[in-house]
């Protein structure tokens, strides 16, 4: 019995790890999406880069008057985590929302 709770506890560990790890590549491409308006305010996203030894993806981005929106999202084992970015017209991030 300890042993198949300590087995758990474990992995409720690792999943946070995971977790956290998910939200930080996500949130690393949304920096990126950001960068790359910067310098072509065309840019599309529909992009895959590689951070480390994770990955995270670029998805839509949609530019509404002054307003951006940018999707993100990345996986690290089994977590996933899908970010929305809102940037003003400076392209300053002005809010992230775990979808």
């Amino acid at each position: 019995t300890l042993g198949t709770s300590g087995y758990f506890q474990r992995r409720g560990i690792l999943d946070v790890q995971f977790k956290e790890l998910s939200y930080f590549a996500s949130l690393s491409c949304l920096d990126r999406a950001l960068y790359k308006l910067t310098y072509d305010l065309d840019y599309q996203g529909s992009e895959t880069l590689q951070i480390g030894d994770y990955q995270c993806s670029i998805g839509s981005i949609t530019i509404f008057g002054t307003t951006t929106i940018i999707h993100t999202s990345a996986t690290v084992d089994q977590s996933t985590t899908k970010l929305m970015g809102i940037a003003d017209v400076n392209l300053n991030l002005t809010s992230t929302v775990e979808e």
